[in-house]
């Protein structure tokens, strides 16, 4: 699953990152448990230990790809306990865009049918 984010200021600082509780329900994560994913750095954090499930610190693989304030990620979590974080590709083509702000791997002609 994947969740669409625009990095901010507190992203780059190393702040944690409030999540869905959809995403919680997904990852199997009940009201007070701390998990960790593997990560390509390392393991992610992911907990439900406050009023809403949080995401520990990312600067770490934002600074990896060089991501900048404003530029759009997504959280990729996997079925097998994974984490990464994957920029969204730049576009200038409306539909190119499309599909990357959806993460859909998908050619155009198949997006326009």
């Amino acid at each position: 699953m994947k969740l669409r984010i625009t990095v901010n200021r507190e992203h780059l600082r190393g702040s944690g990152t409030p999540l869905p509780v959809a995403i919680s329900t997904a990852l199997h994560l009940d009201h007070g448990e701390t998990r960790r994913l593997d990560s390509p750095d390392g393991e992610q954090p992911v907990s439900w230990t406050a009023l809403q499930p949080t995401l520990g610190s990312t600067r770490r693989l934002l600074a990896v790809h060089e991501v900048a304030e404003g530029d759009e990620v997504f959280f990729v979590f996997t079925d097998d306990g994974r984490f990464d974080v994957v920029p969204v590709a730049a576009a200038a083509d409306p539909l190119a865009r499309l599909l990357a702000l959806t993460g859909i791997d998908a050619t155009e002609q198949e997006a326009q049918a």
